[in-house]
């Protein structure tokens, strides 16, 4: 089945699985929300730009907010068939000045707040003593929350204020430009096809948009860091810990590790014990596993069982490693209250990473050679879709695609500066298209020049943000 326009029609209001979506109160509004749904939808023009956003995270729930709100029509499609929600893949955002900053931009930080507490300082203890040894104030404060609840809160906005929902359980398999048209054809592993003038990859660090798209994908390259995480959830905040503050526990020098401790809106906390490399030197048993996509599934289906049958062994016996370890390095923090209950959740996170993308003159001769005008595979690079020559450097865009979040500027959560980077970037591509389109109806050309403006000139302030989060993930135990 192929689609050309999304809108919220009757047939979807009548749908048995669009009414139980509606019916979910994911953020305390659900009759809001669901009244909204049932407004009429905004009619569009065949010749009018509809844009294709694949991923539907924070990113990219944001980017189709700031399009829709500029009149322009959006279809999401995420590949996860559920929302999200918390699990030890998930973690607790800090949104900062940057993140802060695209929200209040975006018109939307009082949304995301309903959902947030505040972040107002940073406490460090020593790790055997529990002694404080640093207090690092926060000002203004951070906006501390999960990733499921800010993807809840944006999603929220997207479906009550534009009567626009994700289309969940989307996977891509394959792209495809239609040259007759200058369209581009998104084709979904379930056989559902999709056709827009022009495709967001918003789809995270391994993002299918970029792995189709020569022109992108010549230019990625992932960075792989000596750090990596072990992460724990606790399901209440210990009492001896201000809820607004992020908890740092800090062993001995020898030990080579340091545990974070982020208390989360919902009463539970979320702990990452941060590793490196030097790490194993003492704790061999801490060695990550080498593929974050596969102990992501893997991880997925622990969970699972552990909620329906129990912990299995291998989460019994990381954790009574843990808290031998503990015992020896951390007595501070298993006397704050942090026991097996939260111990036995723990997972073991394969190494950190980082995307880079570097434009290669090769790519860039092979995008200037392009002068076949038939449709075809995208995945050819001489069926590709726009002249970088006529571009410059636009490693984010190009023509009538355009990367966003992680799927081009994937940093290290070393200083929590993913997320920013992301919401970012979204108003960033919000503001080449005002840029661009300053007067009246935007146009497919229009968009298409927003997209390679913002293509150009997101690179570089991103570039220094994941140069810092890297070198953050090689030293930051010798802080």
């Amino acid at each position: 089945m192929m689609h050309d326009f999304d809108g919220i029609d009757e047939n979807d209001k009548d749908n048995s699985s669009y009414t139980a979506y509606n019916n979910q109160d994911y953020t305390g509004k659900g009759d809001e929300v669901n009244a909204s749904a049932r407004a009429e939808s905004v009619n569009y023009s065949p010749d009018d730009p509809h844009v294709l956003v694949v991923g539907g995270g924070p990113c990219g729930l944001l980017t189709a907010i700031l399009l829709r709100e500029r009149g322009i029509h959006v279809t999401v499609l995420e590949k996860f068939p559920v929302r999200d929600k918390w699990s030890t893949k998930s973690y607790s955002i800090n949104l900062g000045e940057r993140g802060r900053t695209a929200l209040l931009k975006a018109g939307l930080l009082d949304e995301v707040m309903e959902a947030a507490m505040p972040r107002d300082e940073i406490v460090v203890h020593d790790g055997i003593s529990g002694r404080i040894t640093t207090i690092i104030p926060k000002y203004p404060p951070d906006v501390a929350l999960s990733r499921p609840d800010l993807s809840a809160a944006l999603e929220r906005v997207l479906l009550k204020k534009y009567q626009t929902k994700v289309r969940r359980g989307a996977n891509v398999k394959e792209l495809v430009l239609k040259r007759d048209d200058e369209k581009v054809e998104v084709i979904l592993d379930n056989g559902e096809s999709f056709v827009g003038t022009h495709l967001i990859g918003a789809d995270g660090k391994w993002s299918a948009v970029r792995e189709s798209v020569p022109y992108f994908s010549q230019q990625a390259t992932l960075r792989i860091e000596p750090s990596w995480g072990v992460h724990m959830t606790c399901p209440t905040i210990p009492s001896k810990w201000n809820k607004t503050s992020t908890v740092i526990f800090k062993p001995h020098k020898d030990a080579k590790f340091y545990v974070i401790c982020a208390p989360l809106p919902s009463g539970a906390c979320s702990i990452t014990m941060v590793c490196f490399d030097e790490t194993l030197e003492r704790y061999p048993w801490l060695e990550p596993p080498p593929d974050r996509q596969k102990s992501w599934i893997l991880e997925q289906v622990k969970r699972k069982q552990y909620y329906e049958d129990g912990p299995e062994s291998d989460d019994i016996e990381l954790g009574k490693k843990l808290d031998e370890m503990f015992r020896e390095e951390l007595p501070a923090l298993l006397e704050s209250g942090i026991g097996m209950e939260t111990l036995k959740t723990a997972v073991i996170h394969p190494r950190v990473s980082w995307l880079e993308m570097v434009m290669h003159r090769d790519s860039e001769h092979r995008q200037r050679d392009d002068t076949n005008d038939d449709g075809g595979d995208i995945n050819k690079p001489e069926t590709a879709r726009a002249d970088s020559s006529t571009h410059g450097d636009a490693r984010y865009a190009l023509g009538g695609i355009a990367l966003v979040g992680d799927s081009c500027h994937a940093c290290t959560a070393s200083l929590g500066q993913g997320c920013n980077l992301a919401l970012e970037s979204a108003v960033s591509l919000a503001e080449s298209i005002d840029a661009v389109c300053s007067n009246g109806k935007i146009t497919v050309d229009e968009l298409s020049d927003a997209f390679i403006l913002y293509g150009r000139t997101r690179p570089d302030d991103a570039r220094n943000v994941q140069a810092a989060s890297s070198a953050a993930s090689r030293f930051s135990y010798k802080w």
